[in-house]
């Protein structure tokens, strides 16, 4: 595993916390964001990866979010339990996951999970009542970052519509996730290959992480080698999903990554903690190429997830 020198790109000209949303039309619609805009398409046609810095995500929200998730995760087992996510509410609730994948890799994944959707929220710890308030602010700081994000791509790619990107993505239906991997004892030694959390695409578009302290993240170059991917304070994490690549015939390529197992004792001590958040369309938004060249038929989120979540290769939704 090696490590690389990714883009890091300032996003202060839409940073949620200073730019106004009623600014943000009139800037899609003028030529300010056509130097981020290629900048950002750059680093994403390359590594299908960069970081964002300057974003306007607080830092006190998402550290008091952490805090209050271990109080969560320390919760009985059965408490936890009984707010496990359901078939009808996917994108909310909690799950664990101790399991092996029956894979070329020996791979545990050993975590739990926290996922946060006001769409679907059916049930919060009343355990820890702070959480579910700090629970919304953070998905909806992320929620307006993506809403930002996508404006500036909607620049890169040169679609007319420049607002279509945003409105794809319905209100309050994006997946907050709180990450919790837990360490490992002093007398633990991994199994040849073996991983926190499996190699993966992510499905939908585009995704954002937030990484606290301990890293681990790694992404797969086109080679196939294996690079860490470090933690940066204060910034945030844009990687591109399956069905972007997909949606941009291939402008833009999904980033194949993982979280790795530190190689030295003094981390693999430690918790890792970090935030994920997936931006969502509608189950039947149909998905058509941008381009109109018809590189891929069209198909909708509900379909393309019933083909391919089960093949092994993605991340569960």
């Amino acid at each position: 595993m090696g490590s690389f020198d990714f883009s890091v790109v300032d996003f202060s000209i839409l940073n949620i916390a200073d730019v106004r949303g009623s600014e943000v039309p009139l800037l899609r619609e003028c030529d300010q964001l056509t130097a981020l805009a290629d900048e950002v398409m750059a680093a994403l046609k390359e590594f299908g990866i960069c970081y964002l810095k300057n974003h306007g995500i607080s830092p006190e929200k998402t550290k008091t979010l952490f805090d209050l998730t271990r109080e969560v995760f320390a919760l009985p087992t059965e408490v936890k339990m009984r707010m496990s996510r359901r078939l009808d509410a996917l994108y909310h609730g909690y799950c664990t996951r101790e399991i092996e994948r029956p894979k070329d890799v020996t791979s545990v994944e050993r975590y739990e999970t926290f996922m946060t959707c006001p769409r679907q929220a059916f049930a919060w710890p009343d355990e820890v009542p702070a959480f579910k308030p700090a629970s919304l602010d953070v998905f909806y700081e992320f929620e307006e970052l993506s809403f930002r994000v996508f404006d500036v791509l909607a620049v890169g790619l040169g679609l007319q519509d420049r607002g279509f990107l945003r409105r794809s993505h319905m209100e309050d239906s994006g997946d907050l996730r709180n990450f919790l991997y837990h360490s490992y004892p002093d007398d633990f030694v991994p199994k040849p290959q073996q991983v926190r959390l499996t190699e993966h695409y992510d499905v939908g578009t585009v995704s954002f992480v937030y990484q606290r302290d301990v890293g681990g993240l790694e992404i797969q170059t086109k080679s196939g080698k294996w690079i860490g991917v470090p933690c940066i304070p204060g910034t945030v994490l844009l990687l591109t999903g399956k069905l972007m690549e997909r949606w941009t015939s291939d402008r833009l390529k999904a980033v194949f990554h993982r979280v790795a197992i530190p190689e030295d004792q003094a981390s693999r001590r430690k918790d890792r903690q970090s935030l994920a958040f997936f931006p969502l369309t509608a189950d039947d938004f149909e998905f058509r190429c941008l381009d109109g060249s018809n590189k891929y038929d069209p198909i909708t989120l509900r379909d393309y997830c019933a083909k391919n979540i089960l093949k092994g290769e993605y991340v569960d939704v």
